[in-house]
């Protein structure tokens, strides 16, 4: 029987596998590997409006996060709030309960056959979520559950000092986000912060109207806060 504990090593290893600047790409990577996953997806305070996403390892794990955060629902969000792992088996065969992602999954995520949220803990608490993805669909059986488990923990611990300092200090992560990173989630929040003064609520209430703008219209929440960043200029006719 393989070593259930292999690919908590691969994420240690990961850890002085190269500078800083790579380091949630490579624990991607040592998740994907070491769980023979076909994606994997990576983010702290994952339930909180100030989510921060560190690593998508393919673009359909990329769609996957961004229907996840516009909509405010679905397995990684679940798993950080309830601190439990949260498992789709075949999201399109499956009535999910959550209405609006699995319904946005099943029309735009057909490569996507099985989903299953982790909670990355630390002393009960919850740093954000993992999710690990399967092209097909198929059941996570006990020993993944197990050998799963003791990777996202690895994971958890690699990832507790960045949090402390977001929390402590709003401080950014030891690495610079990638372009992808900073369009879809920097912008975001930048965006409800303008909205939220503009308006005079809350963070969290102006990115609620910007995902129902998002929902409303189809567009990805993205383009409505480069919208707001940049309004486009207006005609004097």
């Amino acid at each position: 029987m393989a070593d259930e504990s292999a690919a908590a090593w691969l994420v240690l290893a990961a850890v002085a596998g190269g500078d800083e600047a790579g380091l949630p790409q490579r624990v991607c990577h040592a998740l994907r590997e070491g769980l023979d996953v076909d994606g994997v997806t990576i983010s702290l305070l994952t339930h909180t409006p100030v989510r921060q996403l560190l690593c998508a390892s393919r673009p359909a794990a990329l769609r996957l996060e961004e229907l996840q955060f516009t909509l405010g629902e679905g397995p990684c969000i679940d798993a950080a709030r309830d601190r439990v792992p949260v498992l789709v088996a075949d999201l399109h065969g499956e009535l999910t309960r959550w209405p609006l992602f699995g319904a946005c999954a099943r029309e735009l995520l057909p490569q996507v056959g099985a989903v299953y949220g982790f909670p990355l803990l630390v002393g009960g608490q919850a740093l954000g979520a993992v999710d690990l993805i399967r092209d097909q669909p198929a059941p996570a059986d006990p020993p993944f559950l197990r050998r799963a488990e003791l990777a996202v923990q690895a994971v958890a611990q690699v990832l507790l000092p960045v949090y402390r300092r977001l929390l402590a200090d709003e401080e950014a992560p030891p690495w610079e986000p990638t372009d992808m990173i900073a369009t879809h989630w920097g912008a975001t929040y930048r965006a409800a912060g303008m909205l939220a003064v503009r308006r005079g609520i809350t963070v969290l209430e102006a990115l609620d109207r910007m995902r129902a703008e998002a929902f409303v219209t189809g567009r990805p929440l993205s383009a409505i806060a480069a919208d707001l960043l940049d309004p486009p200029p207006t005609s004097d006719g």
